[in-house]
């Protein structure tokens, strides 16, 4: 039997209860770190940053939630199948060398993604690097990244949980996830874990430049100066992001009703030393000359 228990305690579990937008942060988010180990076992490279749940994966990723026991706030989520322990072992496994390192604290990520862009550009104008086609690249992932993407994506959900332990109005509250397949998993946060781990999950950084041809689908400079384009060597959309006005006016010729094919410089964004490189999110750094 696959077992999930949820154990709140302190000042965010007052009278054994714990407030219903706490409640469901944490559902919401648990079901969709089920998800991401799901689809990351089912697909033979891992699972990708826009992979969607069918009706049969739903199924299959069903946990059924028991009865609140006593002792804080304590609730589990129950289901009887080898999917299911195979599930539990895959979050257990992103979830380990992130919480020791959450436990032994973290250095912050001191670098801004703004100053990464423009130090990626100046690499590529001066000649330091010179950017690699996307299609030649693929096979062998930038040296930064050092976890699979699936990694990433069930921790980002997990972090989702924890953070109700992060405000100041939490107070000296705890969380504890216990994870029961064929093995026993233990992990249990308060807010310095909490915190350590959010900055590790959110730590940032921008890989080696590539050239990618690609067709702009679109762009909105209210968004973060944010596009989406679709790749054209293997047909994926992924975000382009834009750091500069200067940029925006490089790129926004090539949307769909004003030119075609459009061929750039890009540093594919790391997050958590993971990256999808199928449809991961790109820094724009300049148009591709001749």
């Amino acid at each position: 039997m696959a077992e999930i228990k949820i154990h709140y305690d302190g000042d965010i579990a007052l009278e054994h209860s714990v407030s219903m937008r706490t409640l469901a942060k944490t559902i919401s988010h648990m079901q969709a770190a089920i998800g991401r180990a799901h689809l990351d076992i089912k697909y033979d490279k891992g699972v990708y940053k826009h992979a969607h749940l069918t009706g049969d994966d739903y199924i299959e990723t069903d946990f059924f939630v028991q009865a609140p026991q006593e002792g804080g706030y304590i609730f589990s989520c129950i289901r009887d199948s080898i999917n299911a322990n195979k599930i539990l072992d895959r979050i257990a496994i992103a979830l380990n060398p992130l919480v020791e390192k959450a436990i032994a604290g973290c250095d912050e990520n001191s670098r801004s993604i703004k100053q990464s862009v423009q130090n990626r550009k100046n690499q590529v104008y001066s000649g330091i690097i010179e950017a690699q086609k996307f299609e030649y690249k693929l096979g062998e992932p930038d040296e930064l990244i050092k976890r699979k993407y699936g990694d990433r994506s069930i921790a980002k959900e997990i972090d989702g949980i924890i953070g109700v332990l992060r405000p100041d109005h939490a107070g000296d509250s705890s969380c504890e996830l216990t994870f029961k397949s064929d093995k026993r998993y233990d992990f249990k946060f308060n807010r310095r874990t909490s915190q350590n781990f959010h900055k590790i999950v959110s730590e940032r950084k921008l890989g080696d430049p590539l050239i990618y041809e690609a067709e702009l689908l679109s762009l909105d400079r209210n968004q973060g100066w944010k596009g989406k384009f679709r790749n054209l060597y293997n047909n994926k959309v992924a975000y382009l992001h834009l750091s500069s006005e200067e940029d925006f006016r490089k790129v926004h010729p090539f949307l769909p009703e004003k030119a075609g094919k459009m061929v750039f410089i890009g540093s594919p964004l790391i997050e958590y030393d993971a990256y999808d490189p199928n449809a991961g999110d790109v820094y724009f750094l300049d148009i591709a000359s001749n």
